[in-house]
């Protein structure tokens, strides 16, 4: 694995799919996503589960709420690219 991807969500379940249309349609393919939910109270997990079961390059972790910078380290934990990078559950990429 070449990248990883750490995107920590707490309650973005109307961003989700857009993300995951953005993440997987990019023609570098070598790369995981980690999703951390932080203790989200919408369906926000829901949705990572969702995924995790259709692309083996998407891990999904549920944490409980402790803020933005505990998820990113949580999910630093689970890294295995060579290189890593942090986006929002909001962007595009």
């Amino acid at each position: 694995m070449k990248i990883s991807v750490v995107i920590p969500v707490y309650n973005k379940e109307k961003y989700m799919d857009d993300l995951f249309q953005c993440l997987l349609s990019q023609t570098f393919e070598e790369f995981e996503c980690i999703l951390i939910d932080d203790g989200s109270e919408d369906k926000s997990y829901e949705i990572i589960e969702e995924y995790t079961n259709k692309d083996k390059r998407i891990k999904g972790l549920k944490i409980k709420n402790n803020g933005v910078a505990d998820a990113r380290n949580k999910a630093i934990d689970n890294v295995t690219g060579e290189y890593f990078s942090f986006i929002d559950s909001d962007d595009f990429v």
